[in-house]
Formats: C-alpha cells, sequence, structure tokens
C-alpha cells in the first residue's frame, strides 16, 4: 500500500532543503514562505493519490532524508565523500536519469553508513517505484 502523506513529508523536506541548504539561497523570510507555500499545495494531496518515483527520485528523496537526519549540507557530505559537489547537486534535483552504484557507496562512506542502510527505506519498495 503506498503512503502518500510520507512522500509528501519527503518532497517538503526536499523543497526546505534545497531552500535552506542550496548555495545561493539561506534562511529568509522569501524561502520560508515560498517552502510554506509548496507545503500547502502539497498538503491537499488526499489518500487516495498514488504518488509513484522514478528510481533517481527515491535516491534523491534518500539522500535528502539522510542528510537532514544527519544535519549536513550537501557541502559537507562533499567534504567527507569526496563526490563532487555538483554530482551531489545533480543527484539531488534528478539531472541524472541514473546513479551509478560506485557514487552512492562513497556517499554512503561520507554519511558514515552501510550501503544496505541506504536502500532500507519505504522508498524503495517496489510498488513505490515506477516499473
Amino acid at each position: 500500500m503506498h503512503n502518500p502523506s510520507s512522500y509528501i513529508d519527503v518532497f517538503c523536506q526536499k523543497i526546505a532543503h534545497f531552500f535552506l541548504h542550496h548555495q545561493f539561497w539561506t534562511d529568509s523570510p522569501t524561502t520560508r514562505t515560498t517552502t510554506f507555500l509548496f507545503y500547502s499545495i502539497l498538503s491537499s494531496v488526499t489518500e487516495t493519490d498514488v504518488i509513484i518515483l522514478k528510481l533517481n527520485q527515491a535516491i534523491s528523496n534518500r539522500l535528502l532524508e539522510l542528510l537532514d537526519k544527519q544535519g549536513i549540507t550537501q557541502y559537507r557530505l562533499y567534504l567527507l565523500s569526496g563526490v563532487p559537489r555538483s554530482t551531489i547537486n545533480n543527484i539531488v534535483l534528478c539531472a541524472y536519469d541514473s546513479v551509478k552504484l560506485r557514487i552512492i557507496h562513497e556517499l554512503c562512506q561520507g554519511l558514515n553508513i552501510n550501503i544496505s542502510d541506504f536502500f532500507n527505506s519505504p522508498l524503495f519498495d517496489e510498488e513505490n517505484l515506477e516499473p
């Protein structure tokens, strides 16, 4: 069974993370207002709505979830993992159709987690992913 509210939360976290942690943005009243507006719109999604993710979207959402959980920025992850900032940003923005497992492994090393921990999320349940 899909859990739309968890995807709404993840998407809202993604928006907030982008606005609050992106190198070109700061925690300003405008940023907070924009994030609130996105959240308000997304909160109108009902329980019957189904949200299916592409694999690159699930990877992006999971990375943002882990960054938020550990309280680190994309820049800090770059320093810890050695993965270029542009690559991390492209993963977050879903600019790549796929992400090499080697890159995910390097990100996991920077996050100090096992690769199995990265994929241990409902985001990667088969029913939640686009076929």
